[in-house]
C-alpha cells in the first residue's frame, strides 16, 4: 500500500470510528489560564551535604580537607606553600660547623656534647665525629649540618616537599537541585508558579481548571467528560478535514471541491470511495513537491512551518496538531476559538 493510501486510510478510519458520535459547538470548553514565568537555567545546587565542583555534586570532604573533584586532599600546614598535590616546606636552617673533639675531651664524647649543651638549651647529638645542636621541634636533621622541617603526620617526605594525603569521594553527580523561589522542571530551574493552585510545566504556568468547568482536558478544561470529547473531537475533525481537502486536491490536480462544503451524507459517501480506492490500489503515490504547491496555492497567509507541516500530514508523515496555526482557514479558526478559563 502506497503511503497516501495509508494516510487516506487511517484518515478515513478515524472518521468512520467518529461517525457515530456527534458534539456540540457550543460546548462548555475553554483554555486554560497561562503565565510565562521565563527561561530555564541549569541547575547548580546540590543539596544538604553535597557540593558543587567544577560542575558536578560530591560529598563533602572531612574538615581539614580541600576538595578536587571526586578526591579531598588534606590542607597544607601554616607556613608551607600549597603546589597542588603537595606542600613546600618553609626554608631549612644550619646548625653550625658543630663541636670538635678536644685533648681536653678524654676519650669519649662527653666534653664535646657538655660544651655543645651550655650553648643550646634543646640538647645536642652526635654526628659522625662531631657534636651538634639538636634541630627546633617540627625540623629533623638532613645530613651533619641542616635541620629541614618535618613533614607532618600523614604526608609523605620528598625532600623539599611533602605530598598531601588523599580521600576519595566518589563519582560526582548533576546538580539537581535550584535556588530559593525556584523549582526544577524536565531538568531545568524556573520561576515558582505565582498562582496558588497552579502547575508549572517548562517556561510556562497553567492555572487550575474553575469550578464551573473542572474537568481537566489537555490544555484546557471542560464542565464533564462529553464535553471535553466533544471540544478534543471538533479540533480534530477540523484538521483532519483539511488533510482529506488537501490529499483529494492533488489527486485530482485540482478539479475536487472542498470537503467540508460536503454534506454528512456526502461525506459518508466520500469516504465509502476513498476505502474503496484504497482497496483496490488504484490511490498513486503522493508527491510531496505537489502537496505543497497546492497548499501554497490555496493559504497564502500561512507560514512555511504551516506548509510543511499540512504537507507532512497529507504524505502520511508525524505532524503537530498545535503548530498548524488556524490564521486563515475558518473551520480551524473555528474549532479552537475558545474562550479562556476565567476562576
Amino acid at each position: 500500500m502506497t503511503s497516501r493510501a495509508r494516510t487516506i486510510g487511517t484518515i478515513a478510519g478515524l472518521l468512520l470510528a467518529l461517525a457515530g458520535l456527534s458534539f456540540n459547538a457550543a460546548a462548555e470548553f475553554c483554555w486554560k489560564e497561562t503565565e510565562p514565568r521565563g527561561a530555564g537555567t541549569i541547575p547548580t545546587g546540590c543539596g544538604s551535604g553535597k557540593e558543587n565542583n567544577a560542575g558536578l555534586c560530591y560529598s563533602g570532604c572531612p574538615s581539614g580537607y580541600g576538595q578536587a573533584g571526586p578526591v579531598c586532599w588534606k590542607n597544607c600546614p601554616a607556613g608551607y606553600s600549597d603546589h597542588g598535590v603537595g606542600c613546600t616546606k618553609p626554608a631549612p636552617y644550619g646548625r653550625g660547623t658543630g663541636y670538635a673533639w678536644k685533648i681536653t675531651d678524654g676519650t669519649s664524647s662527653s666534653g664535646m656534647l657538655s660544651r655543645c649543651g651550655k650553648d643550646h638549651s634543646q640538647g645536642c647529638e652526635m654526628n659522625g665525629a662531631m657534636a651538634y645542636p639538636k634541630c627546633a621541634s617540627g625540623f629533623k636533621n638532613v645530613g651533619c649540618c641542616i635541620c629541614s622541617p618535618s613533614c607532618p603526620s600523614g604526608f609523605t617526605d620528598t625532600g623539599a616537599t611533602c605530598t598531601k594525603p588523599t580521600q576519595t569521594r566518589g563519582a560526582g553527580t548533576i546538580p539537581t537541585a535550584c535556588d530559593s523561589g525556584k523549582e526544577n522542571t524536565a531538568g531545568l530551574c524556573y520561576n515558582e508558579c505565582k498562582w496558588k493552585g497552579s502547575a508549572g510545566w517548562g517556561p510556562v504556568c497553567w492555572r487550575q481548571c474553575p469550578k464551573s468547568a473542572p474537568v481537566e482536558c489537555g490544555l484546557g478544561c471542560a464542565a464533564n467528560l462529553p464535553e471535553c470529547a466533544a471540544a478534543m473531537l471538533e479540533q480534530t475533525m477540523s484538521v483532519m478535514d483539511l488533510v482529506i481537502t488537501i490529499a483529494m486536491e492533488v489527486q485530482t490536480g485540482g478539479a475536487s471541491f472542498a470537503f467540508k462544503s460536503m454534506t454528512s451524507g456526502g461525506k459518508t459517501a466520500f469516504i465509502a470511495a476513498a476505502k474503496a480506492m484504497i482497496k483496490s490500489k488504484a490511490v498513486k503515490m503522493v508527491n510531496r513537491q505537489e502537496v505543497v504547491k497546492v497548499l501554497k496555492s490555496q493559504f497564502k497567509s500561512a507560514s512555511e512551518s504551516q506548509i510543511e507541516n499540512m504537507a507532512n500530514a497529507a504524505t502520511g508523515q508525524d505532524f503537530d496538531f498545535y503548530s498548524l496555526d488556524p490564521t486563515g482557514i475558518a473551520p480551524i479558526v473555528k474549532a479552537y476559538n475558545k474562550k479562556i478559563c476565567k476562576t
